[in-house]
């Protein structure tokens, strides 16, 4: 007995408290592994916190910069006067009906409505009244216009209207009702009065009517939308040409005459109609769908408004809009939330084997400690220690970093599932190996013996987990080119989200595999050289890579190239879309009253205008003879002028457009371009037009109507024919109110010509707002930044690789030079070990990454992004898929040099004793 056995002191049995001394020892020995992972994780958490609440605040920016595009976008209400029997007394209160009327109405506002509309506006108006004037007959527009905070108007003469004065009552031709007004300074000085004076305007009837001027105004506010509801009540509009010409004007009711018009006029020609604004800062993303069911239910209810008198009408486009909005912020959400699944799933790749790195440079001291007698809890409890006090020192630090980026509620969701890796990677991979030794020593021979027969259980396992990996990816991405991807801006279908990831975690299993059989393969074809250079490579490769690091390069590459395309197609898709949308560098469509004939050739005479085509847009024509179809729109074009057009632009031209060009009998069927029922059997298509009925022959497949004019209202389906032959045929010149320009200088041209009246759309401007949006701005600035990360955590697995098998290549290639070879022979040797995988995991990416997102195209819907009537084609860039292997491959055989170059060669003559 020694003397320590007689102290009662045996060998020191390793206790969890033992096994937790140490940790600042052991931290400081791993200080660069525990960096490398320090850093991956500050990034992955900033990723995964501040990107979510980045997207909403996108997705909200994008909802409210759409409303605030289209200040018209609202709730209407139009609500006749109780006014079923007529009655000579005069009702004083009805401008206090009207505001009465008005809180009614935003009172019973549903909840979702409420929040985002503005409190209302009432217009009380007549009918166009024609009414003389020295330059000729005008129309005369009585209105009263009323809001809670209105700044009104300055009275320059005269003063506001007032009630007439006791038995005035018949005073006027005919015993009408006398009404006063007020008029704007323009609107008088055209109509030659001043106050006092009478209008001489008629009834819809054609009685006289009894219209007195009591003083002119100036409004304080005319850019106030108000003042827009009535055309020519602040000035004089004139609308039409030629014998269609026309002036309309408005005259100003205060809340004193305002009844006095109901008098004067039967009650169908008085309407009151309330409008309520959208307010574009009350709007958000998740509002939407509440905002479209909302106003959906109220057009088909408007008595729940609780308006007595007659049923109102509620008219309204916010569904439409929110409808649209959601479609485009959801295409854009699932984008977004595959690439950030994409990239934390690579993330946490990287973190695992940064993991595994740390995990083989303790393998020493946990088996030694194991030895010992230290338990399997008491070792992984010390490395889940050392790792949570670096991860949760590491994650608070990229929570304050990502609030600073982007504050707001911390997106535990996708944090937690970060910060789970980071911890339990180590104390899982340590407790693993520290048990490896001492199950392998347990094995008796004849389980050895079996197993060599048999396929080792841990094999199994693993090939049972890669087929499940594999069986869920086709499973996920099947379900995605059926169903689409997820809605959620953030991706609340993980599995569907992920589905590009799965697609290249498997296609790393898979090549995995292949990269064995490569190996396999190598190894007997490299010894049929002389040189042992190709044989000592290729056996040295079998060695270096385990399945980790090839599938985590696989997966980066993947990813990265998947962004690469989605963002460059996005960009050149953005360009396409343009001409889609506006059919040419620039598009002008007015009304009617508003004919561009005369601007055409203003703009055709400028510098740097190639080409001009006019048309005349028609919506909601009735047409005969074609069953199931009553109406449709018709676009008269100038034939022979828009296919010269079309011809200078990427916009392909329709066929049968050269067949439109006149050279035919007036009395003959028109040649149109329309859809297939027209030429159907026993079809006999006939435009009813103004009267008469028009006889049609399709030629050719009509094209689709351009955005920037289908927006317009016409919904119905498209009849394209010649301007010149239908106005032979219908006998009545047909003005245009479409104008198309091609050229550097078109758009410039358009607005030095002056329209008046016209929605003028450019294609150089439509490029510009798209990509400067909230919604594409923010996903292409997602696809450029997750692209250079993939790159980079890419550079970091091949890094980690080579740091892992560092040991066993360094001593290899000390023993190679011990044996004679020189330098540059064993950076040969070094450079073969690592080229197969990392040449077959890049390659495999570089092809994964353009099928990925080709397989995904379609439900990732960059249309909506785009602008395109279809799907872009995937645009492939080709410098960044050239760069990235030629880096990944430069990296990694830099790499294995620097790693077999660390042991020095008297350690070698140590190996083995």
């Amino acid at each position: 007995m020694t003397a320590a056995e007689r102290a009662g002191v045996g060998p020191r049995r390793t206790t969890t408290g033992a096994a937790l001394l140490g940790l600042r020892r052991r931290a400081a020995a791993d200080a660069w592994p525990l960096t490398l992972t320090a850093v991956l994780l500050l990034l992955a958490v900033v990723l995964a916190d501040a990107t979510p609440r980045l997207l909403t605040r996108v997705a909200d920016e994008a909802v409210r910069a759409a409303v605030a595009a289209r200040p018209s976008v609202g709730i209407t209400v139009t609500a006749p006067f109780d006014d079923g029997l007529v009655s000579a007394d005069r009702d004083p209160s009805t401008a206090e009906q009207v505001a009465a009327d008005g809180a009614t109405i935003e009172a019973a506002l549903p909840p979702a409505l409420a929040r985002v509309l503005a409190p209302p506006s009432g217009l009380v108006s007549t009918t166009y009244l024609p009414t003389a004037a020295p330059d000729g007959a005008v129309s005369l527009q009585l209105a009263y216009l009323w809001r809670d905070g209105f700044a009104g108007v300055d009275w320059l003469e005269g003063q506001a209207p007032g009630a007439p004065a006791s038995g005035e009552f018949g005073s006027a031709d005919g015993g009408t009702w006398p009404v006063a007004v007020g008029l704007s300074a323009p609107v008088a000085a055209q109509l030659g009065v001043r106050p006092g004076d009478r209008i001489a305007a008629s009834g819809p009837d054609g009685r006289p009517l009894d219209v007195t001027v009591s003083g002119i105004f100036r409004a304080r506010e005319p850019g106030d939308p108000l003042w827009a509801q009535v055309p020519g009540l602040l000035e004089p509009i004139t609308l039409g040409a030629n014998a269609g010409q026309r002036t309309v004007m408005g005259a100003l009711l205060s809340a004193e005459s305002v009844a006095d018009v109901r008098l004067a006029l039967p009650p169908q020609a008085v309407t009151r109609t309330f409008t309520l604004g959208v307010r574009p800062a009350t709007v958000a993303f998740a509002d939407l769908g509440d905002i479209a069911r909302a106003a959906a239910a109220l057009e088909a209810a408007p008595k729940t408004l609780g308006l007595l008198g007659p049923r109102p009408t509620v008219w309204s486009q916010l569904e439409g809009l929110a409808r649209s909005i959601q479609a485009r912020v959801q295409a854009a959400g699932a984008q977004a939330s595959v690439l950030l699944v994409g990239t934390l799933g690579a993330s946490a790749a990287v973190l695992v084997l940064a993991a595994g790195l740390l995990v083989r440079r303790r393998a020493v001291v946990l088996n030694r400690d194991r030895a010992r007698g230290a338990s399997l809890p008491a070792i992984g409890l010390g490395l889940a220690l050392e790792q949570a006090t670096l991860c949760l020192a590491v994650g608070a630090v990229g929570l304050v970093v990502a609030q600073r980026l982007a504050p707001g509620p911390v997106s535990w969701p996708w944090v937690l599932p970060v910060l789970a890796v980071a911890v339990l990677a180590v104390p899982v991979l340590g407790t693993l190996t520290a048990a490896g030794p001492r199950a392998r020593r347990a094995a008796s021979e004849s389980e050895e013996v079996g197993r060599r027969r048999a396929p080792e259980p841990a094999q199994v396992r693993r090939g049972a987990l890669e087929a499940a990996v594999v069986l869920i990816a086709v499973a996920a991405l099947v379900t995605v080119r059926r169903r689409g991807l997820p809605d959620e801006p953030t991706g609340a279908d993980l599995l569907l989200a992920a589905a590009p990831a799965l697609g290249a975690l498997a296609i790393g299993l898979v090549g995995a595999r292949v990269l064995r059989l490569l190996l396999r393969a190598m190894v007997p074809a490299a010894a049929r050289f002389r040189r042992a250079g190709p044989l000592l490579a290729s056996a040295g490769g079998a060695a270096a890579p385990g399945l980790g690091p090839f599938v985590a390069l696989t997966l980066c590459t993947t990813l990265a190239v998947f962004s690469t395309v989605v963002g460059a197609t996005v960009t050149a898709g953005q360009d396409a879309g343009s001409w889609d949308t506006v059919g040419a560098d620039v598009v002008v469509h007015t009304d009617a009253d508003h004919p561009l004939d005369a601007v055409a050739s203003r703009v055709a005479a400028a510098g740097g205008v190639e080409g001009v085509a006019l048309a005349r847009l028609v919506p909601n024509v009735q047409i005969s003879g074609v069953p199931g179809t009553d109406w449709v729109d018709v676009l008269a074009v100038d034939a022979a002028d828009y296919a010269r057009l079309l011809a200078a632009t990427p916009v392909p031209t329709p066929p049968g457009l050269g067949a439109l060009v006149p050279g035919q009998a007036p009395d003959a069927a028109l040649p149109v371009l329309g859809g297939a029922s027209l030429s159907a059997g026993g079809a006999s298509p006939a435009l009813l037009w103004n009267g008469r009925t028009l006889p049609l022959r399709r030629v050719g497949a009509a094209p689709a109507l351009s955005p920037a004019l289908a927006g317009t209202g016409p919904t119905a389906t498209l009849v394209v024919v010649d301007r010149r032959l239908l106005a032979a045929a219908a006998g009545e010149p047909l003005d245009a109110d479409v104008l198309w320009a091609v050229g550097p200088g078109a758009e410039r041209a358009v607005d030095a010509a002056g329209v008046d009246g016209a929605a003028v759309t450019g294609r150089a401007t439509w490029l510009a707002e798209r990509r400067s949006e909230p919604l594409t701005s923010g996903l292409l600035l997602l696809l450029r930044v997750a692209a250079p990360i993939l790159v980079g955590l890419g550079l970091v697995v091949v890094a980690l690789a080579a740091a892992v098998d560092a040991s066993r290549r360094a001593r290899t290639l000390a023993v190679l030079r011990v044996l004679g070879l020189n330098r540059r022979q064993v950076g040969r040797v070094a450079v073969g070990e690592v080229l197969p995988w990392v040449l077959l995991a890049t390659a495999g990416g570089l092809a994964a990454g353009v099928w990925m997102a080709r397989l995904v195209e379609r439900p990732l819907q960059l249309r909506l992004l785009t602008g395109q009537a279809a799907d872009p084609g995937l645009t492939w860039p080709w410098w960044p898929l050239a760069v990235l292997p030629l880096v990944v491959l430069v990296a990694g055989a830099v790499a294995a040099v620097q790693a077999g170059r660390r042991s020095a060669l008297g350690q070698v003559m140590r190996i083995g004793g």
